[in-house]
């Protein structure tokens, strides 16, 4: 009986071990300046350009590079700001620094559980997106495969914020845009206008000053 339990105390130790060793036969893609390995399920995929990797669509799974600030704005400022979005949170995922984003949502009748995670590969940020609201060993593993991030912590956690803030207040410029010609007077969209692009100013330079090298 000791002995059976021995047996199966060592082939639950090995498992980790066994998912690390599998994974150097997955398919390697490359999404722009990097080589991924993914795992079996998420192959047969299609390359719809060299920063864009995807099965049918982002919210089944993606990796995508996020190749720009105002990219980095309308994709995680909007995911971080959706109503859609139930939760938020950071963690360190195999050596990398993480935003990670689950969202729910209905898209002409269709159900979508999406998870998106937000991380660094060398000094740039990358997302991979997939159906599910738990982190899988898989995309772990996945994570774990890429090149060590070089971008800092705080530089990678600040221009996540400065993209949630950005995006947050071109909507709100947006709504007093559309205020102007729908509803209220000019006068009171102008000055709702100057006070929101004064706070941003201040922001912006105070972040900038603070966080970005």
């Amino acid at each position: 009986m000791i002995m059976l339990i021995i047996f199966i105390i060592c082939i639950l130790a090995l498992n980790p071990i066994a998912a690390t060793e599998n994974s150097s036969d997955w398919k390697t893609q490359k999404v722009e300046n990097v080589n991924f390995k993914l795992a079996p399920q998420y192959e047969n995929g299609e390359l719809v350009n060299s920063k864009y990797y995807t099965i049918k669509n982002m919210f089944i799974f993606s990796i995508r590079y996020i190749d720009s600030d105002s990219f980095l704005k309308s994709s995680y400022g909007d995911d971080a700001s959706s109503e859609d979005t139930h939760y938020i949170k950071n963690k360190n995922i195999k050596g990398h620094n993480s935003s990670i984003i689950y969202q729910e949502r209905n898209i002409d009748g269709v159900k979508y559980n999406t998870t998106y995670i937000y991380f660094p590969i060398k000094d740039e940020i990358y997302c991979i997106s997939y159906n599910g609201s738990n982190i899988t060993q898989d995309i772990e593993e996945m994570i774990k495969n890429t090149p060590k991030q070089t971008m800092s912590e705080k530089k990678f956690y600040s221009k996540l914020t400065h993209a949630t803030v950005s995006y947050e207040y071109s909507q709100r410029e947006e709504n007093s845009y559309n205020d102007y010609y729908y509803r209220t007077p000019y006068q009171y969209n102008n000055q709702n206008k100057n006070q929101w692009g004064k706070y941003y100013l201040a922001y912006s330079l105070g972040r900038s000053s603070r966080y970005y090298y």
